[in-house]
Protein backbone atom coordinates (compact mmCIF):
# COMPACT_ATOMS: atom_id res chain seq x y z
CA UNK A 1 0.00 0.00 0.00
CA UNK A 2 0.93 3.53 -0.56
CA UNK A 3 0.47 6.72 0.78
CA UNK A 4 -2.76 7.69 -1.56
CA UNK A 5 -2.02 9.80 -4.36
CA UNK A 6 1.46 10.47 -3.48
CA UNK A 7 2.33 8.27 -7.25
CA UNK A 8 0.21 11.06 -8.98
CA UNK A 9 0.55 14.45 -6.93
CA UNK A 10 1.91 16.31 -9.46
CA UNK A 11 -1.11 15.40 -12.17
CA UNK A 12 -3.86 15.11 -9.22
CA UNK A 13 -5.45 18.40 -10.54
CA UNK A 14 -5.25 17.42 -14.40
CA UNK A 15 -6.23 14.22 -14.00
CA UNK A 16 -9.32 15.61 -11.63
CA UNK A 17 -10.52 18.00 -13.76
CA UNK A 18 -10.32 15.63 -16.81
CA UNK A 19 -12.86 13.19 -15.06
CA UNK A 20 -14.65 15.62 -13.61
CA UNK A 21 -15.02 18.80 -15.42
CA UNK A 22 -17.28 21.25 -14.62
CA UNK A 23 -18.46 19.21 -12.10
CA UNK A 24 -15.54 19.48 -10.30
CA UNK A 25 -15.41 23.70 -10.47
CA UNK A 26 -18.74 23.91 -10.16
CA UNK A 27 -18.40 21.83 -6.36
CA UNK A 28 -15.04 23.95 -5.47
CA UNK A 29 -17.17 27.13 -5.64
CA UNK A 30 -20.11 26.29 -4.25
CA UNK A 31 -17.82 25.38 -1.03
CA UNK A 32 -15.99 28.33 -1.54
CA UNK A 33 -19.61 30.29 -0.97
CA UNK A 34 -20.46 28.37 1.92
CA UNK A 35 -17.77 28.87 3.68
CA UNK A 36 -17.60 32.93 3.12
CA UNK A 37 -21.32 32.93 4.14
CA UNK A 38 -20.39 31.12 7.47
CA UNK A 39 -17.15 32.95 8.77
CA UNK A 40 -15.80 36.46 7.34
CA UNK A 41 -12.39 37.67 6.50
CA UNK A 42 -9.62 37.07 8.13
CA UNK A 43 -10.90 34.23 10.30
CA UNK A 44 -8.74 31.14 10.85
CA UNK A 45 -9.50 28.19 8.79
CA UNK A 46 -7.90 25.02 9.32
CA UNK A 47 -8.35 22.63 6.49
CA UNK A 48 -7.57 18.94 6.76
CA UNK A 49 -7.01 16.72 3.98
CA UNK A 50 -6.19 19.83 1.86
CA UNK A 51 -4.87 18.17 -1.01
CA UNK A 52 -3.25 20.23 -3.33
CA UNK A 53 -4.79 23.75 -2.70
CA UNK A 54 -8.23 23.06 -3.95
CA UNK A 55 -9.95 25.35 -1.25
CA UNK A 56 -7.36 26.72 0.81
CA UNK A 57 -5.59 28.62 -1.46
CA UNK A 58 -8.43 30.70 -2.73
CA UNK A 59 -9.25 30.51 0.87
CA UNK A 60 -5.66 32.50 1.51
CA UNK A 61 -6.21 34.85 -1.66
CA UNK A 62 -9.13 35.87 -0.25
CA UNK A 63 -7.64 36.95 3.02
CA UNK A 64 -8.63 34.00 5.29
CA UNK A 65 -6.31 32.87 7.30
CA UNK A 66 -5.08 29.07 6.57
CA UNK A 67 -3.37 26.54 8.35
CA UNK A 68 -3.55 23.10 5.69
CA UNK A 69 -3.47 19.58 6.67
CA UNK A 70 -2.41 17.15 4.60
CA UNK A 71 -1.21 13.22 4.97
CA UNK A 72 0.74 12.97 1.63
CA UNK A 73 3.65 14.73 0.87
CA UNK A 74 3.97 14.93 -2.40
CA UNK A 75 0.29 16.36 -2.47
CA UNK A 76 1.97 19.26 -0.28
CA UNK A 77 4.52 19.86 -2.54
CA UNK A 78 2.08 20.78 -5.36
CA UNK A 79 0.18 22.65 -2.60
CA UNK A 80 2.99 24.53 -1.26
CA UNK A 81 4.50 25.50 -5.21
CA UNK A 82 1.30 26.93 -5.94
CA UNK A 83 1.57 29.14 -2.76
CA UNK A 84 5.13 30.47 -3.74
CA UNK A 85 3.94 31.04 -7.41
CA UNK A 86 1.71 33.87 -5.94
CA UNK A 87 4.22 34.83 -3.36
CA UNK A 88 1.77 33.71 -0.27
CA UNK A 89 3.35 31.71 2.92
CA UNK A 90 1.33 28.52 3.18
CA UNK A 91 1.55 27.04 7.36
CA UNK A 92 0.99 23.24 7.01
CA UNK A 93 1.30 19.82 8.83
CA UNK A 94 2.27 16.77 7.33
CA UNK A 95 0.46 14.26 8.67
CA UNK A 96 -3.09 12.79 9.19
CA UNK A 97 -5.89 14.71 10.54
CA UNK A 98 -5.58 12.36 13.78
CA UNK A 99 -2.10 13.11 14.24
CA UNK A 100 -2.33 17.00 14.16
CA UNK A 101 -2.03 18.14 18.03
CA UNK A 102 -2.56 22.01 17.23
CA UNK A 103 -5.27 23.07 19.86
CA UNK A 104 -5.85 26.43 19.02
CA UNK A 105 -8.66 28.90 18.08
CA UNK A 106 -9.73 28.66 14.60
CA UNK A 107 -13.34 29.53 13.06
CA UNK A 108 -13.72 27.15 10.85
CA UNK A 109 -12.52 23.64 10.36
CA UNK A 110 -13.41 21.78 6.78
CA UNK A 111 -13.16 17.39 6.11
CA UNK A 112 -14.45 18.04 3.08
CA UNK A 113 -13.81 15.45 -0.56
CA UNK A 114 -14.13 12.45 1.02
CA UNK A 115 -11.44 13.08 4.08
CA UNK A 116 -13.51 10.18 6.21
CA UNK A 117 -13.39 7.43 3.22
CA UNK A 118 -9.42 7.37 4.73
CA UNK A 119 -10.24 6.44 8.41
CA UNK A 120 -10.07 2.88 8.83
CA UNK A 121 -11.61 2.47 12.27
CA UNK A 122 -13.86 4.06 14.55
CA UNK A 123 -11.04 5.01 16.88
CA UNK A 124 -9.31 6.86 13.95
CA UNK A 125 -12.85 8.23 13.42
CA UNK A 126 -13.67 9.35 17.07
CA UNK A 127 -9.81 10.82 17.29
CA UNK A 128 -10.14 12.86 14.23
CA UNK A 129 -13.43 14.50 15.06
CA UNK A 130 -12.01 15.54 18.28
CA UNK A 131 -9.12 16.76 16.74
CA UNK A 132 -11.25 19.04 14.84
CA UNK A 133 -13.21 19.92 17.84
CA UNK A 134 -9.88 20.82 19.90
CA UNK A 135 -8.84 23.10 16.92
CA UNK A 136 -12.19 25.14 17.20
CA UNK A 137 -12.74 27.99 19.33
CA UNK A 138 -15.80 27.93 21.16
CA UNK A 139 -18.82 28.69 18.56
CA UNK A 140 -16.54 27.66 15.62
CA UNK A 141 -17.91 25.62 12.75
CA UNK A 142 -17.03 22.37 11.26
CA UNK A 143 -18.10 21.70 7.49
CA UNK A 144 -18.01 17.91 6.66
CA UNK A 145 -19.03 15.30 4.33
CA UNK A 146 -19.89 12.21 4.93
CA UNK A 147 -19.72 10.12 1.51
CA UNK A 148 -22.67 7.73 0.82
CA UNK A 149 -22.27 4.33 -0.41
CA UNK A 150 -22.88 5.01 -3.75
CA UNK A 151 -19.22 6.40 -4.75
CA UNK A 152 -17.49 3.18 -3.72
CA UNK A 153 -17.97 1.90 -7.28
CA UNK A 154 -15.42 1.39 -10.60
CA UNK A 155 -14.67 4.44 -12.58
CA UNK A 156 -13.70 4.79 -16.00
CA UNK A 157 -13.18 7.90 -18.02
CA UNK A 158 -11.07 8.81 -21.06
CA UNK A 159 -10.28 11.79 -22.96
CA UNK A 160 -7.56 13.08 -25.25
CA UNK A 161 -5.23 13.93 -22.05
CA UNK A 162 -6.07 11.29 -19.34
CA UNK A 163 -7.04 7.17 -19.70
CA UNK A 164 -8.18 6.72 -16.26
CA UNK A 165 -9.43 3.48 -14.84
CA UNK A 166 -10.55 2.95 -10.94
CA UNK A 167 -11.48 -0.11 -9.16
CA UNK A 168 -12.92 -0.39 -5.71
CA UNK A 169 -13.71 -4.02 -4.18
CA UNK A 170 -14.92 -5.09 -1.37
CA UNK A 171 -12.55 -6.47 1.30
CA UNK A 172 -14.81 -6.34 4.87
CA UNK A 173 -16.20 -4.36 7.55
CA UNK A 174 -17.30 -1.83 5.27
CA UNK A 175 -13.77 -1.83 3.80
CA UNK A 176 -12.87 -1.52 0.29
CA UNK A 177 -9.66 -1.43 -1.68
CA UNK A 178 -9.17 1.08 -3.87
CA UNK A 179 -7.01 0.95 -7.13
CA UNK A 180 -6.28 3.28 -9.54
CA UNK A 181 -4.58 2.95 -13.01
CA UNK A 182 -4.47 6.27 -15.03
CA UNK A 183 -2.52 7.19 -18.44
CA UNK A 184 -1.44 10.92 -18.60
CA UNK A 185 -1.06 12.56 -21.76
CA UNK A 186 1.57 15.48 -21.95
CA UNK A 187 3.49 17.16 -24.63
CA UNK A 188 3.27 13.56 -26.81
CA UNK A 189 4.50 11.90 -23.68
CA UNK A 190 2.61 8.95 -21.80
CA UNK A 191 2.86 8.79 -18.05
CA UNK A 192 1.50 5.92 -15.86
CA UNK A 193 0.57 5.95 -12.55
CA UNK A 194 -0.59 3.50 -10.07
CA UNK A 195 -2.23 3.73 -6.69
CA UNK A 196 -3.86 0.96 -3.90
CA UNK A 197 -4.85 1.75 -0.77
CA UNK A 198 -7.70 1.05 1.71
CA UNK A 199 -11.23 3.34 2.63
CA UNK A 200 -13.87 2.59 4.38
CA UNK A 201 -17.46 3.03 4.34
CA UNK A 202 -19.19 5.16 7.18
CA UNK A 203 -22.55 5.30 8.29
CA UNK A 204 -24.39 8.17 8.27
CA UNK A 205 -25.56 8.27 11.42
CA UNK A 206 -22.34 6.85 12.89
CA UNK A 207 -20.37 9.98 12.16
CA UNK A 208 -23.15 12.56 13.34
CA UNK A 209 -23.74 10.54 16.96
CA UNK A 210 -20.01 10.77 17.05
CA UNK A 211 -20.07 14.33 16.07
CA UNK A 212 -22.49 14.96 18.11
CA UNK A 213 -20.81 12.95 21.34
CA UNK A 214 -17.67 15.07 20.48
CA UNK A 215 -19.95 18.14 21.48
CA UNK A 216 -20.59 19.18 18.08
CA UNK A 217 -24.22 20.75 17.57
CA UNK A 218 -25.65 19.86 13.52
CA UNK A 219 -26.33 23.69 12.55
CA UNK A 220 -27.36 22.93 9.09
CA UNK A 221 -27.78 19.97 6.41
CA UNK A 222 -26.64 21.36 3.32
CA UNK A 223 -26.99 18.31 1.29
CA UNK A 224 -29.85 19.16 -0.80
CA UNK A 225 -27.35 21.82 -2.17
CA UNK A 226 -24.78 19.22 -2.93
CA UNK A 227 -27.31 17.14 -4.55
CA UNK A 228 -25.03 14.60 -7.39
CA UNK A 229 -21.68 15.08 -5.61
CA UNK A 230 -22.51 11.16 -3.70
CA UNK A 231 -22.25 13.02 -0.13
CA UNK A 232 -24.40 14.62 2.56
CA UNK A 233 -22.70 17.67 3.80
CA UNK A 234 -23.40 19.11 7.18
CA UNK A 235 -22.41 22.36 9.20
CA UNK A 236 -21.88 21.66 12.53
CA UNK A 237 -20.73 24.32 15.39
CA UNK A 238 -18.82 23.29 18.72
CA UNK A 239 -20.51 23.85 21.52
Amino acid sequence: MTTPHSSWAENYDLIYTESFGGFYDALTHKTLDIIKNTVSVPAKIVDFGAGTGRLSLPLSLYGYEVLVVEPCLEMLIQLSQKYLERDLEVVNFNGKMQEFEVQSDFDMALCVFTVLLYLLDENELRKSIEVAYGALKIGGYLLIDIPSRDIFRDFKVNTEVIKRSVNVSYVHDDIYSYQENTEVIKNGESFNYLDNFKIKYWDKNTVLNCLSECGFDLIKDLSDEYSGTGSSYYIMQKL
